[in-house]
């Protein structure tokens, strides 16, 4: 878990907006979930001319080596967000050793992102239509794999 240093203002930010001044407590906690080998250094976002045009990079943190990398981005001219951080794992994931942060903030927090991707997919007209052909794509009618230290897996053929 590490701190967030933001690099633009959040409440300039599509990611981070509708926290308000609470989006400021991602750079006081250790609320993100990192689990990664890899990243990229903020510096590649600024040389290489073709992430400089298409992304903004709104935040990083810094691996316990020391080294920053890039922790959350969103497109210039899209609705297209990333995270290098999980937040889906303080509410998702219970396991002994992972040091993940399960304060009501940091669920609060990073639910967050969860209740903007389902804001996006709301303002997509199309639809599944009714229920009854909604129901064979349901992610309950696929394989579930059980893992030890991470969440289910689901199995796609």
């Amino acid at each position: 878990m590490l701190p967030l240093q933001f690099v633009v203002d959040p409440k300039d930010t599509r990611m981070y907006s509708d926290l308000g001044p609470a989006a400021m407590e991602f750079t006081t906690h250790n609320f993100t979930y990192n689990s990664h080998t890899y990243g990229f250094h903020p510096e590649t976002f600024e040389t290489d001319p073709g992430l400089k045009e298409f992304w903004t990079v709104t935040s990083h943190s810094i691996a316990p080596d020391g080294t920053p990398f890039v922790a959350s981005i969103e497109a210039k001219n899209y609705p297209i967000y990333g995270t290098q951080y999980h937040p889906e794992k303080p509410s998702e994931l219970w396991v002994d050793g992972d040091n993940i942060n399960h304060t009501w903030e940091s669920i609060q927090l990073n639910d967050s992102f969860s209740k903007l991707l389902v804001e996006m997919s709301r303002a997509n007209p199309n639809t599944f239509g009714n229920f009854t052909q909604t129901q064979q794509y349901e992610i309950s009618n696929y394989p579930v794999l059980q893992t030890e230290g991470q969440a289910d897996i689901y199995v796609f053929k």
